[in-house]
């Protein structure tokens, strides 16, 4: 077995490890674990930035559909003060 920390600049994330038969080729599971974390940090980095530019294209679109909402409803509450007014003229 060997092993390697994962570190995500100066603090420690975790610990990568290979474990194996007694003859296996450790030069090349090394080199592997080396590059390991290396890639682990680029797609742990790319996946928080796209779960965030999907969070703030989520939260555009809601703003959006609830203006709208308020627009319809200060539109509806409009329509029926100009009905209610319009019943209290013709009274």
């Amino acid at each position: 077995m060997i092993s390697a920390p994962y570190t995500r600049g100066d603090l420690a994330q975790g610990s990568l490890g290979i474990l194996g038969p007694t003859r296996m080729q450790y030069e090349r599971a090394i080199s592997a674990l080396r590059m390991s974390p290396n890639f682990l940090a680029k797609r742990w980095e790319k996946s928080i930035e796209m779960f965030l530019e999907r969070e703030v294209v989520m939260a555009a679109e809601r703003d959006n559909r609830d203006e709208k909402q308020r627009d319809a409803m200060e539109s509806d509450s409009l329509a029926r003060m100009a009905r209610e007014r319009m019943r209290m003229l013709q009274s």
